[in-house]
C-alpha cells in the first residue's frame, strides 16, 4: 500500500504548487511571460538530477531507455507552456477543474502506447467527467466567458501533452528504479525548460528583468526553491507510485478526483487568509456550482475504473 500514500502525498502538493505557481505568475511576474522562470527551474532541475547521482545508485539502462525517459522529461516541460498561459486567464480551482479533460487523453495514449482497452462504458464515464469543465464554463457570467474558453483551450493543449509524456515515462521507466528515472527524467525536464527560454527571447527578457529586480530578496529565492521542491516532491511521490501501483492508471485516476477537492478546500482557506494568495471569488452561486463540478468529476473518474 506504499503507493497508495505515495499517490495521496503527491495529490498534495500537487495542489500546493498550484497555488503558488499562480501567486508567482500574479505577484512577481505581474502576469507578464510566467514562462520565463522555466530558466530557475532548468537549472534547478539539472542540480537536482545531479543530487540524485550523488546520492543514490543509478542503473545502468539500455541507450534506448535512458533516450526516452529524457524525451518524456523534454515533452513534459512543453505542456508547462499552455499552463502558465491558463493561470495567467483564470484562477487555481477553475484550471484544476479543467484538467480533468486529461483522462480523455491517457485513454487515448495507453491505448496506442501501452496496449490498454477502451470500452463502451469507458467513453461513458469520461463524458461524466467532460460534464465537470464544461459546467464551469456554461455557468460562468457572461463577462468571464471569454477567459474561461481561452482557459480551457490551454489546459486542453497542457494535459494533452502531459499526458503523452506521462504515458512514456511509464512505459520506459517501468523496468527501472525510481531513482533512475528520476535521474534521466529530471535531466530532460532541465534540458527542456532551457532550450525553450533561449528559443524565446522576450522570455529570456522577462526572466532578466525579473531576476535583476528581485535578485537579492529573500522571499524571492524562498518561493522559488519552495516551488520546485512542491514539483521534486510531486514527481519523485507520482511516479514511483506509477511504478509501484497494480495498475497504471489507477495513481493518476485517484489524484484527479481528490485534487479538484483539495484545491477547493485550499482555496477558500488562502483566500479568506492571504487574499493575494488564494485569489479565489467565493460566493455562493460559486461553492455550488463548484461542488456540483466536483462531484461530476469524482463519479466519472470512479465509474471509469469500475468499468474496466
Amino acid at each position: 500500500m506504499i503507493w497508495l500514500i505515495l499517490t495521496g502525498v503527491a495529490t498534495v502538493l500537487s495542489s500546493l504548487y498550484g497555488f503558488l505557481d499562480n501567486f508567482i505568475t500574479d505577484t512577481i511576474f505581474k502576469g507578464r511571460h510566467a514562462q520565463a522562470q522555466k530558466i530557475f527551474f532548468g537549472g534547478a532541475y539539472l542540480l537536482t538530477a545531479l543530487a540524485i547521482f550523488l546520492l543514490f545508485e543509478v542503473q545502468s539502462v539500455p541507450v534506448l531507455i535512458a533516450v526516452f525517459l529524457v524525451l518524456s522529461g523534454i515533452i513534459a516541460t512543453l505542456s508547462s507552456i499552455p499552463y502558465y498561459m491558463a493561470l495567467s486567464k483564470d484562477d487555481t480551482t477553475n484550471v484544476t477543474l479543467l484538467e480533468q479533460f486529461s483522462p480523455i487523453f491517457y485513454l487515448i495514449f495507453g491505448r496506442f502506447i501501452l496496449g490498454e482497452h477502451i470500452g463502451g462504458a469507458q467513453l461513458a464515464a469520461f463524458l461524466i467527467v467532460l460534464a465537470a469543465p464544461l459546467l464551469i464554463i456554461i455557468a460562468s457570467k457572461k463577462r468571464s466567458k471569454g477567459n474561461l474558453v481561452k482557459t480551457a483551450g490551454f489546459v486542453m493543449v497542457q494535459v494533452t501533452i502531459a499526458a503523452l509524456a506521462h504515458t512514456l515515462t511509464a512505459k520506459f521507466g517501468a523496468g527501472v528504479t525510481p531513482e533512475t528515472m528520476l535521474f534521466y527524467l529530471f535531466i530532460g525536464k532541465g534540458i527542456g525548460d532551457i532550450i525553450e527560454i533561449l528559443a524565446v527571447k522576450k522570455w529570456r527578457e522577462r526572466w532578466l528583468h525579473v531576476w535583476r529586480k528581485n535578485h537579492t530578496s529573500p522571499k524571492f529565492w524562498f518561493t522559488m526553491i519552495i516551488d520546485h521542491l512542491l514539483y521534486v516532491g510531486y514527481d519523485a511521490c507520482y511516479f514511483t507510485a506509477l511504478i509501484l501501483a497494480p495498475s497504471i492508471a489507477i495513481a493518476p485516476a485517484i489524484i484527479k478526483t481528490a485534487k479538484p477537492i483539495l484545491v477547493f478546500i485550499f482555496g477558500i482557506i488562502f483566500s479568506i487568509l492571504w487574499p493575494n494568495f488564494g485569489r479565489e471569488k467565493i460566493n455562493k452561486r460559486a461553492v455550488q456550482i463548484r461542488l456540483i463540478a466536483t462531484t461530476l468529476a469524482v463519479v466519472g473518474v470512479v465509474l471509469m475504473q469500475l468499468v474496466k
